[in-house]
C-alpha cells in the first residue's frame, strides 16, 4: 500500500515474514559460513542477540555475516521465522545419496562403484598442495554416508 507525503512516495511495509530471500553459503574449502540477507530489524536484534559478537563477523567488503559453523542451526531457526525463503539450505542439509552424488533409487553395485571412484579421486596423496586435510575429510564424509546407505538398506 502506498501514499504520498509531499512529493515523496512512501510505502507501507507489512509486519510478517519478508518476500526477499537469505542467502547462506558454506565455503567447501574451509567450511566457513557466511549468510546475506535483505536489512530486517527484528531478525537482526533476535541476530545479534542469540550470536555472541566472538562468534561473528560483518564482511564490509562482500557485506555478509560470518559465523562459526556451530551457529548454523541457530542462524537458519532464526532467518526461518523473518524470511519466506532461504537460499542455500540444500547445500546444508544434504542427504547420504546427495553426499555420494547418486540417486537412492540406484542400485548397490552402481553405488559402490561410485563410492569407488570417489575414493580414488580425494585420496589425499593426489590432493593438490595444502588440501590433504580437506581431501581427508571429504573421504570421511563419504565413507560415513555409505555406512548409512548401507545400513539402511541391509546390506
Amino acid at each position: 500500500m502506498a501514499f504520498q507525503k509531499g512529493q515523496r512516495k512512501f510505502k507501507k511495509i507489512q509486519r510478517g515474514k519478508i518476500p526477499q530471500p537469505c542467502r547462506i553459503l558454506i565455503s567447501p574449502i574451509n567450511g566457513t559460513v557466511s549468510f546475506q540477507a535483505p536489512y530486517n530489524e527484528d531478525f537482526h536484534k533476535e541476530f545479534l542477540a542469540l550470536v555472541n559478537h566472538k562468534l561473528r563477523l560483518w564482511d564490509k567488503e562482500k557485506k555478509v555475516w560470518r559465523i562459526v559453523p556451530e551457529m548454523l542451526t541457530t542462524i537458519v531457526e532464526v532467518a526461518q521465522r523473518h524470511f519466506s525463503k532461504i537460499e542455500g539450505l540444500e547445500a546444508i542439509y544434504k542427504n547420504d545419496y546427495d553426499i555420494i552424488g547418486v540417486s537412492d533409487e540406484m542400485p548397490m553395485e552402481v553405488i559402490r562403484a561410485t563410492v569407488k571412484a570417489l575414493r580414488i579421486a580425494f585420496a589425499p596423496d593426489h590432493a593438490p598442495a595444502g588440501m590433504q586435510e580437506e581431501y581427508t575429510e571429504k573421504l570421511q564424509e563419504i565413507a560415513d554416508a555409505m555406512g548409512r546407505i548401507e545400513k539402511e538398506r541391509g546390506e
